[in-house]
This record gives C-alpha cells, sequence and structure tokens, in this order.
C-alpha cells in the first residue's frame, strides 16, 4: 500500500496495489472482472453487483466502430458488499470502462485496461460524503463509500507462461465512517484474497 502524493482529493488515504498471474488469457479474465453477474465468483465480501446503465458492450470495440467514439465496454455499475466487522453493507456506484490496451499508444503489451471510479446520482450525494458521510437522501441501509480510483491491467504472458496472464490491480478508496486502520487491514486483505480467489477458478 502507499499513497498518492498530488495533494488533492483522498491524497491522504492509502491507496492499495496487488498483482498475481492467473492460468488464463487476459481476455477470459476481463470477460469474468467486467460481468456483473459473476462477481461472487471471485469476491468472497459480495452481496452482489447489477449494471444500472449499459453506454456500449464490447471490450474489443474498436473506437471507429463506436457512436459515442470509444473503445471498448462502458457502463454503470452498482455494488454491495459486507466486510467483516462493519455494521452496515457497503454500496459503491460507479462507472467502469474496459478496453483493448493500444500499441500505437505506446502501450506495449497485450491485454487490457479496466478503469472504474465513482460517480454520483445526485451533486448532494457527493456533498454528503465529503462532509463525513452524513445522509442527504442517501439509502439509509447501506453505507456509501467513494471508489477514487480502479485500475486492473490484465496481460498476456508469453515464454514458460503463454496462455497465463498477469493483473495488477490498484484500488483507492475513501471509506467514511471507517477507521483508516481497519479500512487499511480490510483493503489489504480483500485485495489478496481477490487474486487467490481468480487463481482457484482457474486451478
Amino acid at each position: 500500500s502507499g499513497k498518492f502524493d498530488h495533494g488533492g482529493h483522498g491524497s491522504d488515504l492509502p491507496a492499495i496495489k496487488t498483482r498475481g498471474i492467473i492460468k488464463c488469457s487476459s481476455r477470459s479474465l476481463v470477460d469474468l472482472i467486467v460481468d456483473s453477474k459473476r462477481v461472487k465468483e471471485y469476491n468472497g465480501m459480495s452481496l452482489g453487483r447489477t449494471d444500472d446503465f449499459i453506454f456500449q458492450e464490447g471490450v474489443d470495440t474498436d473506437p471507429c466502430d463506436s457512436p459515442l467514439g470509444i473503445g471498448g465496454a462502458a457502463k454503470l455499475i452498482r455494488s454491495k458488499s459486507k466486510p467483516p466487522l462493519i455494521k452496515k453493507p457497503i454500496e459503491l456506484f460507479n462507472i467502469m470502462h474496459a478496453r483493448k490496451l493500444d500499441e500505437e499508444k505506446g502501450e506495449k503489451m497485450g491485454g487490457y485496461v479496466i478503469s472504474t471510479r465513482a460517480v454520483w446520482e445526485k451533486e448532494e450525494y457527493a456533498d454528503a460524503l465529503a462532509k463525513g458521510g452524513k445522509k442527504s437522501g442517501l439509502p439509509s441501509d447501506t453505507t456509501r463509500n467513494e471508489l477514487l480510483l480502479g485500475v486492473n491491467i490484465v496481460r498476456d504472458l508469453d515464454g514458460e507462461f503463454e496462455g497465463w496472464c498477469e493483473i495488477t490491480a490498484i484500488s483507492h478508496l475513501n471509506s467514511p465512517g471507517i477507521p483508516l486502520s481497519l479500512g487499511k487491514r480490510i483493503g489489504l486483505s480483500a485485495a489478496t484474497n481477490n487474486i487467490k480467489s481468480l487463481q482457484s477458478i482457474w486451478g
């Protein structure tokens, strides 16, 4: 874990980075991560994830073929999870974008990148979180957290690991109401367990 030393929103909060190799292709792993119906296969704390709105489907979509002018798939997702020692389930509302890495833009590896970050249904929800998580129309049965940045880089490997892929995951989360030390411990455990769960799916 570490911090982003930019002095902006969330710079005082820890970011968590994990890396592991999985016995499958980068495309197979990306398909699993993007599919909201399969989240519970690798996230033991998940209570489920839904697609609230789909902007575009197809992680291999070329920008030239997109009416939005973007490559890959993009959607709004809503997820709930129940970490240990936390009274209420945690809710996240994010925009997710998954696309193929582009060698012409200097991304010199075969694979994909999945970027996720928080969005808000209403501006007052973001204001409420900035004031320490006080409610302003947010559901009372969950605690809304803010994913400042979530990135998964999934690249194909070669040589003795041909047919396998490597995933590098970075998560930067704002969790109001959860003590920093506890949040960091839960985050590190969850990130490590997610890698292990992904590895177990493909043996």
